[in-house]
C-alpha cells in the first residue's frame, strides 16, 4: 500500500516564510526605534541610547521567534496529505484490478446512488474476478433555488450474491446532521439491537423481518462494523453490501486506504458467511432462483420527508401568486 499512496508530508514553504519573520519584525521595529531617537531623543545620553536600541532589538527578535516556534511546533503536527488519484491506477493494475476516473449513473441499488442529479462515480477501483467489490467517491448534484452543491460520498460496494431483505445500519453520531445518510427512513422501522450497539448505531429492516435482521448482523458483525467502519453507513440491498462514508475517499493516507481494505475483506468475509445459507421462507423461489417476498425488498421512506416536500411546492405556489397579484 506505502509503494503507491505517498505518506503526508510537510510543506517547505511555511518554514521558509517563517525563517524571515524575524528579520522582518525587528527591522520594522527598529525603525520605529530609530524615529523616535531622532524625533524626540535628541541630546539623550548614549548610555541610555544603547540601553534603548537594546531593548527594542530584544523585542523585535523575541516575540517573532515566539510566533516563530509557536507556528513551527503547530505543523510539525499538521499533515499535507498529497493527491493519491496519480497512483492509484498503478496500485489497481498492479493487484489486478480496474481504476475508473468516472462512470455516470452507476446502477447499483443502494439508497446513495438514487440521490440527487448528475451522479456519477469517480476515481474508483473495483475488481475483475472473483468476489466483485468497488469502491471511491460517489457525486451527486443538489439544487436550491437557482443554485446548486455537488456532495461527495466515500462508498464501498460488494455483492453477495444471494436476495436479502432491506436492512440499513445508520451510525449514530449525535450533533453531526451531515453525517446522516441522504435517505430518510421511516423511524418505526428501527430495531434495538443486543448489548451497547444502540449507543453507535441504528438498525433499520421491514416489518416481520426483525429476526432476519438480527441473524443478518449478528453482534459479531455488528463489532467488525464499530472497529472498522469509522462512523460510516451500512446499507443491505437486494444481492449488495454498501458501506456510504460521508467523508470523500480522495486525500486518504495509506493508513485510511488499508481501513477499506479491510472493510472488504474482514467485513465482507463476514457478511458473506452471514449470509450465505439466508433464505426468505415468505417468497417461493422462481425459476429455482431465491427470492424475498415483496414486504422485505424495500424499507419505507419518512412521511416528513414527503410532507416537507409538499409544503415546499405549497409555499412556493402562494408566494408566486402573491408576487403575481402585486401591482407593477
Amino acid at each position: 500500500m506505502r509503494r503507491y499512496i505517498a505518506e503526508p508530508k510537510t510543506s517547505p514553504v511555511p518554514g521558509l516564510l517563517l525563517s524571515v519573520l524575524p528579520g522582518l519584525v525587528a527591522a520594522v521595529i527598529s525603525s520605529f526605534a530609530v524615529q523616535a531617537v531622532f524625533h524626540r531623543g535628541a541630546g539623550m545620553p548614549w548610555p541610555t541610547l544603547v540601553l534603548f536600541f537594546v531593548v527594542f532589538a530584544a523585542i523585535g527578535v523575541t516575540i517573532p521567534l515566539i510566533v516563530v516556534f509557536a507556528v513551527r511546533w503547530n505543523l510539525a503536527s499538521t499533515e499535507w496529505a498529497p493527491s493519491l488519484v496519480s497512483r492509484l491506477p498503478q496500485f489497481a493494475a498492479d493487484n489486478g484490478w480496474v481504476f475508473s476516473e468516472r462512470d455516470p449513473n452507476p446502477a447499483y441499488p443502494g439508497g446513495l446512488f438514487a440521490t440527487g442529479a448528475n451522479r456519477v462515480a469517480v476515481d474508483h477501483i473495483r475488481s475483475t474476478s472473483g468476489r466483485y467489490f468497488d469502491f471511491g467517491d460517489f457525486c451527486y448534484e443538489i439544487s436550491g433555488g437557482e443554485s446548486s452543491a455537488t456532495v461527495r460520498w466515500g462508498f464501498i460496494a460488494i455483492h453477495l450474491g444471494r436476495p436479502l431483505p432491506h436492512i440499513v445500519v445508520e451510525a449514530t453520531l449525535p450533533g453531526f446532521p451531515g453525517w446522516k445518510p441522504p435517505f430518510d427512513l421511516d423511524r418505526s422501522q428501527a430495531l434495538s439491537l443486543e448489548g451497547d450497539f444502540d449507543r453507535y448505531f441504528t438498525l433499520y429492516c421491514p416489518a416481520d423481518y426483525q429476526r432476519d435482521a438480527l441473524y443478518i448482523f449478528a453482534p459479531d458483525l455488528m463489532s467488525l462494523l464499530l472497529d472498522t467502519n469509522g462512523g460510516s453507513h451500512v446499507e443491505i440491498v437486494d444481492e449488495w453490501f454498501f458501506v456510504y462514508d460521508p467523508k470523500s475517499f480522495e486525500g486518504y493516507s495509506a493508513e485510511d486506504y488499508r481501513r477499506l481494505v479491510s472493510i472488504i475483506q474482514v467485513v465482507g468475509a463476514k457478511a458473506l458467511r452471514q449470509t450465505g445459507k439466508y433464505v426468505d421462507h415468505r417468497a417461493a423461489s422462481v425459476n429455482g432462483r431465491l427470492q424475498v417476498a415483496q414486504s422485505g425488498r424495500r424499507l419505507r421512506v419518512s412521511g416528513r420527508s414527503r410532507r416537507l416536500a409538499v409544503a415546499v411546492v405549497v409555499i412556493g405556489i402562494v408566494v408566486g401568486v402573491l408576487v403575481a397579484a402585486l401591482p407593477v
